[in-house]
Order: C-alpha cells, then structure tokens, then sequence
C-alpha cells in the first residue's frame, strides 16, 4: 500500500470518528460543552499562570512549570469527575434498593393474598397449605 492511499484511508477513518463523536456530541449537549470547557481551562490557565503572570524568561523553565500546572489541573479535572461519578453510583444503588424492597412488600403482600384465599377453600388440604403459608409469612 503506497503513503497516498494510507493518507486517503487515515483521512477516511477521521472523518467517519469525527462524524461519530459529533453525533454523540449532538446527544449529550451539556457533556460535550462541560468538556470543552474543561479542556480550553486546561490548555488556557496553565499558559497564563506561566507566560504573563510568572515573569519566566527562560523557556525550557517556562515548558516545564506550565506542564506541571497542566497536570496539577487534570488531577482536580478528574478527581471531580470521579466524586460525581461515585455520587451518581451511589444514588443509583440507593434507587435499586427501595424498588427492592418495594418488590418485597409486592411479593409478600401477594403471598397474604393467596393464603387467605386457600383458608376459604373446601379442601383440606389446601386450607392446611394456606394456614402453613401466613406462618412462614409471619416468620
């Protein structure tokens, strides 16, 4: 394969990636503005921090101190995310346990219901099978 066509089927898979994320981006506004937000602040601070409040000269110092910066603010990027991330799991768990033990309520209430009907029925039998079920409902 010759570096043109390499170039045209990079150019290619780009474009359909980029038509991909837009897609996405179209889905999720809010996100897509919070991240670009987030990643004009992480290249725009840490280039002001060093090159117009600093008063570096030396550019090699400059490069290193305004990585250095950039890193520091990925860290707070990303411990923040994690923190509303971890808050979103836990109201999620705290959502599957109430329908949980709404479930439970369902089913014993289900179970009480069917009991009762079999104390009605003429058989024995079934009449014991009822009488057997309010116990274990009751334990």
């Amino acid at each position: 394969m010759s570096l043109r066509e390499e170039l045209n089927l990079l150019y290619k898979n780009l474009k359909d990636y980029l038509k991909e994320l837009y897609e996405k981006a179209k889905l999720h506004p809010l996100i897509s503005l919070i991240f670009i937000i987030a990643v004009g602040l992480l290249v725009a601070i840490p280039y002001v921090q060093v090159h117009l409040l600093s008063g570096m000269t030396n550019n090699t110092e400059m490069a290193k101190q305004e990585n250095q910066n950039r890193t520091t603010l990925a860290q707070i990027f990303g411990g923040v995310t994690l923190g509303i991330g971890l808050y979103y799991t836990w109201r999620r768990i705290t959502i599957a346990e109430e329908e949980l033990k709404v479930s439970k309520e369902s089913q014993i209430t289900e179970r009480f219901t069917r009991a009762i009907d079999q104390l009605g029925n003429p058989a024995i039998e079934i009449r014991l099978g009822g009488i057997h079920a309010l116990e274990r409902i009751a334990n």
